[in-house]
């Protein structure tokens, strides 16, 4: 999960500094280009949002996953003990 969560990182900070480099250096009047960024951040945002959710969704499979091992085991125990 930490590699995951430190290219989430690298693609936000990618992402930050190309928008900045953008606004500093593009030729385009300052309404058009606010606009260009405005929609460019709002489409990042939704994509990070998107990928958290998904994330989120995994871990919570994951989580149920072991619980559910973790419980079998536990049931395994149990019988064995009682036999």
């Amino acid at each position: 999960m930490k590699d995951q969560t430190k290219i989430i990182a690298a693609l936000f900070i990618g992402a930050i500094a190309g928008a900045a480099l953008g606004v500093l250096l593009a030729p385009e009047k300052g309404e058009t280009l606010r606009d260009g960024f405005t929609e460019y951040i709002e489409d990042l945002v939704d994509s990070s949002k998107n990928k958290l959710r998904a994330t989120r969704d995994e871990l919570k499979d994951y989580s149920k996953s072991i619980l559910n091992d973790a419980k079998q085991r536990v049931k395994e125990t149990v019988n064995q003990v009682n036999l």
